[in-house]
């Protein structure tokens, strides 16, 4: 047996507790932080970790926790193992020379570093099952540590371009190596038995081959219940099988040596000493064995047929047996590595996503009610402000008072009031200003929100040239705007003003006036009709 098999991240496996498996060591893996033990396992006869000529390895725990530190992604190769069935013939000098020697043939070729266990056979199993585990690294070990990939971990037109062949070739070519390895080393033991790395069917065998059992169908023969194994009960049936067809053909090699000699009997001189006393067979008996015998050749062939189509069919139900087990197996692994099959990821990734997006409603839902409170505080706060600027202005301006209409309701415009806010007081209209203009600009900016998603909204196309170029003008008049009111806001801000001395004692003799006892107020002639509401700017 050689079998090649690369350990990946993308199957939940790690190169740390691969090699304190094999070697029945206590290994701890930096990566994840579990701490693999395996001292107590039983039946490891030989460990060493080989790399090339003038280069000293490092230990084990430091080699494998540097192999998974190197490679990043998540579904990255950080082994590969070679595993070997060590001739029972040789003695265990002879086995691990040969594991050895395979071992340097790897490093040669590939410039990794090998990490080399030799299993003996269980004491419940089969006393021939000698084998030998190699763990390589898949980059090539150095000075520095691990460098660059092996070539065998390269894709096809990687190793196209650097001259080798298809990595396919690369597995046929190690098989071929170890089966001259294994005869040279049996043929200097004066071992009469050879091992043949090709298949049954290559070899021209008509045998079906059996299938790899693996640690838990083993294990379960050995406790003497090898039905809950579907391989175990796939290579009995195999052996059946075998032992059938085997009986079959020497059936069929009896029959055709029963025919051979019923053509050349006639050709055969008659003797004396060969006569029976008895007469010889009439032709009536002798075409009763003719046709005795081509049924059973018929019936013989027949079952040979049946039974190779029964093979097929094991074959085809061991096959379907070893996907099914490999996905229980692979899903197994992501229950215990922490993970959990792809339906119910796609389920708990929704569900992380519908929480997500519901907590995103709910901060944008309390930012919008903040917003909304700070602006009704900020309007009830500008209501204040202006209902003291109307007391002002009730004060300031008597002398501004306009004549009624035909319905007899006073007057002020807008643009009067602000005139005669001005001139009364500069320092007072300044105050009502910038009280004003904060909500100016929030306005201004909404518009401008406004007008650029409408310009976002348009899209591209010749026959959108003109709504585009309307469109911008009305972002580039919503930013001129914005820019307008900020100058006038800081304008308003740096503004110095200078109060005349006959203001200055006005204002004096008003505060005394306001402080004397018994002051009820400043007294109107007439009632002032105040600004409509909803301006300036509130």
């Amino acid at each position: 047996m050689f079998s090649i098999q690369p350990m990946s991240r993308r199957t939940g496996r790690s190169a740390v507790a691969a090699a304190a498996y094999r070697s029945g060591s206590r290994l701890a893996d930096e990566r994840t932080g579990v701490v693999h033990d395996y001292t107590r396992k039983r039946g490891v006869v030989h460990t060493e970790i080989i790399a090339a000529a003038g280069i000293t390895p490092p230990d084990r725990e430091q080699l494998w926790n540097a192999a998974e530190a190197v490679e990043k992604r998540r579904d990255a190769r950080v082994a590969r193992e070679y595993l070997v069935a060590l001739p029972h013939e040789l003695d265990a000098n002879q086995r691990l020379a040969l594991a050895r020697e395979l071992a340097g043939e790897l490093v040669e070729r590939y410039g990794v570093a090998v990490d080399l266990a030799v299993h003996a056979p269980d004491p419940a199993g089969d006393q021939r099952n000698h084998h030998a585990h190699l763990l390589a690294t898949t980059r090539r070990l150095n000075h520095d540590g691990l460098g660059e990939k092996a070539t065998i971990e390269l894709s096809d037109k990687k190793r196209r371009d650097m001259g080798h062949g298809r990595g396919a070739d690369e597995v046929t070519m190690l098989r071929q190596r170890w089966e001259s390895m294994a005869n040279a080393a049996l043929e200097r033991a004066d071992i009469a038995a050879r091992i043949d790395c090709r298949s049954l069917a290559d070899q021209g065998v008509d045998r079906v081959p059996q299938i790899h059992v693996g640690p838990m169908g083993t294990e379960m023969q050995r406790r003497g219940s090898p039905e809950l194994s579907d391989r175990a009960m796939l290579n009995r049936q195999i052996i059946e099988t075998n032992a059938e067809i085997q009986e079959l053909r020497e059936r069929l090699d009896v029959e055709r040596a029963f025919a051979e000699w019923a053509e050349i009997a006639p050709a055969i001189p008659p003797s004396p000493a060969l006569e029976l006393p008895e007469a010889m067979p009439s032709l009536a008996a002798d075409a009763e064995l003719a046709q005795a015998r081509e049924s059973a050749r018929m019936d013989s062939q027949e079952r040979v047929e049946q039974s190779i189509a029964d093979r097929h069919q094991l074959q085809i139900r061991g096959e379907r047996r070893a996907l099914e087990r490999a996905q229980a197996k692979l899903e197994a692994r992501e229950w215990e590595a922490g993970r959990v099959p792809t339906e119910v990821r796609v389920l708990e990734e929704c569900e992380r996503s519908w929480r997500a997006d519901k907590q995103r409603r709910e901060r944008l839902w309390e930012r919008h009610l903040a917003a909304v409170e700070r602006q009704l505080m900020d309007e009830v706060r500008a209501e204040a402000a202006w209902n003291r600027v109307e007391g002002e202005l009730d004060r300031l301006t008597q002398s501004h008072i306009d004549v009624p209409d035909d319905a007899g309701q006073p007057q002020v415009p807008r643009e009067r009031h602000e005139t005669a806010t001005a001139e009364a007081s500069p320092e007072l209209y300044r105050a009502s200003r910038l009280l004003q203009l904060p909500r100016e600009i929030r306005e201004a900016e909404v518009g401008l929100a406004t007008v650029e998603a409408d310009f976002a909204a348009i899209g591209d196309g010749w026959l959108r040239r003109r709504a585009r170029r309307d469109a911008m003008a009305r972002v580039e008049a919503a930013r001129e705007r914005i820019v307008a009111l900020q100058t006038e806001a800081q304008a308003l801000r740096n503004l110095t003003i200078t109060v005349p001395e006959s203001e200055r004692a006005t204002r004096h003799d008003l505060a005394e006036e306001e402080s004397a006892p018994g002051y009820s107020g400043p007294v109107s002639l007439r009632p002032i009709s105040p600004p409509r509401r909803g301006g300036p700017g509130f």
